[in-house]
């Protein structure tokens, strides 16, 4: 199991727009307030409250393309005619999704 799902598993997910979410923060905050005590936020922007799939894929796209990769064939034939929509949480998931093995190069030595 990795750590990624031990944490998805312990993750309240909003099934809420990003503005709504950003509401139920403030009402937080002010009861926090309201104590008095200090809270504490924490923001993680990348997949949290930006979708940054089509940045993670142009990446990967460029990766892909860049001729110094084509030692990594079996890899890059893999991932040939991926497409924006296939992104998914991580590289990780998306390697899991093309059956690629995540123990050798350039997974484990550029991804990681």
């Amino acid at each position: 199991m990795y750590a990624r799902d031990e944490w998805i598993k312990k993750t309240e997910f909003h099934a809420v727009a990003s503005p709504k979410v950003l509401e139920m923060v403030l009402a937080r905050v002010k009861e926090v307030l309201a104590k008095p005590a200090l809270p504490i936020v924490v923001f993680d922007l990348d997949s949290t409250l930006f979708d940054v799939s089509k940045r993670s894929y142009e990446i990967l796209k460029e990766w892909i393309d860049h001729p110094d990769h084509q030692s990594y064939r079996e890899t890059v034939s893999a991932l040939k005619g991926l497409q924006p929509g296939e992104m998914r949480y991580s590289l990780q998931d998306v390697w899991e999704s093309r059956n690629i093995p995540m123990n050798q190069a350039p997974f484990e030595g550029h991804f990681k």
